[in-house]
């Protein structure tokens, strides 16, 4: 499905968020901090749909810093910052009155970013779900939509070299065995890792969004937009849409893309106003796709019929997506 030029640069100014006033914000000051307890408060967006601060996993004594939908009742994480560290209670984020944004564990042992980012005036959680670090003329310095983990929102964007890691399981949010990313030459795959390396195996999905004899025939960007769909913008203008069924509007749902464990990349939404029965959203079930692990083994086997999964990784670049309501 491809767009005119014109389409293209009303999209692209849509879903950049890169400047901070360009949307509402609640602004945190220098010398602000949350601590990881029962009772932790958090740092909410303007809209108090989002919120940043510290999570429990599960009944472990242990804590995540994240970014999580604040108005369903699941909480659901779509962003973390030490997956592989989590925190035991008492640990600290702040934000220090010389401008120093960090995260510190009890005994005051630096654990989150390495290394600490300074020169920060101000941090603010948008609406879009994107928690920024800005200096005093209101550049970012960080932003969590450009340091994603498996979880990707409506407006977030993934250029050349970004990628998605996969969580471990469902409660261990250390990094997984799966990734997506863009490559250089503009296809985007879907590929395992040999932990605890970075060692990529051969890719289980590919968009064919590449053309080396002419770039301009190639994707540089994935853009998930406002109205919930995923696409790759080539160099030329033109748009390949990934999502090609129809999803309702983002004014009636929460949407988020996770990379889950099994290595599905998978859209999800949620309603708004109350919760609903649960069951697909449009398209296809979860239960369509086999884990690609899975596919890999039967690969291995020699299976020519390998999964209707492989059946629908069309070269067109129609992306394998479950798209699951309610489900959040």
């Amino acid at each position: 499905m491809a767009f005119s030029v014109l389409h293209l640069l009303a999209l692209y100014l849509i879903v950049q968020p890169f400047c901070v006033h360009a949307a509402q914000t609640a602004n945190i000051s220098l010398g602000l901090s949350l601590t990881a307890s029962d009772n932790s408060l958090s740092w909410q967006s303007p809209s108090g749909e989002f919120a940043f601060g510290f999570r429990r996993i599960g009944d472990q004594d242990l804590f995540l810093l994240a970014i999580w939908y604040d108005k369903i009742p699941e909480k659901t994480l779509v962003w973390y910052a030490n997956g592989d560290n989590p925190t035991p209670k008492g640990s600290k984020v702040e934000l220090t009155k010389d401008g120093n944004f960090r995260l510190t564990g009890p005994r005051k042992e630096e654990i989150w970013p390495q290394p600490v980012i300074s020169g920060v005036a101000y941090a603010a959680m948008l609406d879009s779900g994107n928690f920024v670090l800005a200096d005093q003329n209101s550049a970012l310095l960080w932003q969590s939509f450009k340091d994603p983990r498996d979880t990707i929102l409506p407006t977030q964007v993934l250029e050349i070299g970004e990628k998605l890691s996969s969580r471990q399981t469902a409660s261990n949010y250390s990094k997984g065995k799966f990734q997506l990313q863009f490559k250089p030459d503009g296809t985007l795959e879907l590929y395992p890792i040999a932990l605890p390396t970075e060692f990529e195996y051969d890719a289980y999905y590919k968009s064919n969004t590449s053309d080396a004899a002419d770039k301009l025939n190639s994707g540089y960007q994935l853009v998930f937009n406002e109205s919930g769909h995923i696409n790759i913008v080539l160099r030329n203008g033109n748009i390949v849409t990934l999502t090609n069924k129809t999803v309702s509007p983002s004014r009636d749902y929460y949407y988020r893309a996770t990379l889950d464990f099994d290595g599905l990349f998978t859209l999800y939404a949620y309603p708004k106003k109350g919760a609903g029965h649960p069951g697909p959203l449009c398209g296809l079930s979860q239960k369509t796709f086999a884990s690609p692990s899975i596919q890999l083994e039967r690969r291995a086997a020699g299976h020519v019929d390998i999964t209707v999964t492989a059946d629908l990784m069309q070269t067109q670049g129609q992306f394998v997506i479950a798209f699951l309501a309610f489900l959040l």
